[in-house]
């Protein structure tokens, strides 16, 4: 009886220590520039349609969407792709009151890592999470954070698998 006990907490211990390895992925922080210059911004408008003032909507509603394709850069300048994404207004709000429904791409030259975030205009960063990869990223799970910038978003993405 005592062994069958004590090789049952051997079994249980080295199970415990093969679970915990499985679950101890390295991190990999990658971080970019995102750059306002060069960048595409769109409005797409659904009915019903919004005021605009200087060319910019006054509220949203929504199927409202803004589309977004901006450079990105390595912190020397060295072009390392683009970030491509759409965002939704899934209420009504004032445009700079709206949070928005996001999904995207940051598309590198090794890969692609798909985002989902949810975005408010007037907030200083922009949190998300990384959904998946192909390419080097395939699989990828993880973190994102965008930092506003005045000349576009610093972003730090953390992969945790």
């Amino acid at each position: 009886m005592a062994d069958a006990t004590l090789s049952l907490a051997v079994a249980a211990s080295a199970a415990g220590l093969v679970a915990g390895s499985a679950f101890a992925q390295p991190r990999r922080t990658l971080s970019f520039k995102e750059l306002n210059e060069g960048s595409q911004f769109h409005f797409v408008d659904a009915t019903p349609k919004s005021k605009r003032r200087h060319g910019a909507p006054v509220r949203l509603s929504p199927g409202d969407a803004f589309v977004i394709i901006d450079p990105l850069v390595s912190d020397s300048g060295r072009r390392l792709g683009r970030l491509r994404a759409v965002c939704f207004a899934v209420k009504s709000a004032r445009a700079t009151a709206a949070t928005l429904n996001c999904i995207g791409v940051f598309a590198l030259r090794r890969g692609n890592l798909y985002l989902s975030a949810r975005l408010k205009f007037t907030g200083p960063a922009t949190r998300g999470k990384v959904v998946g990869g192909s390419g080097a990223y395939a699989g990828a799970r993880g973190t994102f954070v965008s930092k506003n910038t005045s000349t576009g978003s610093d972003d730090t993405v953390t992969l945790t698998s």
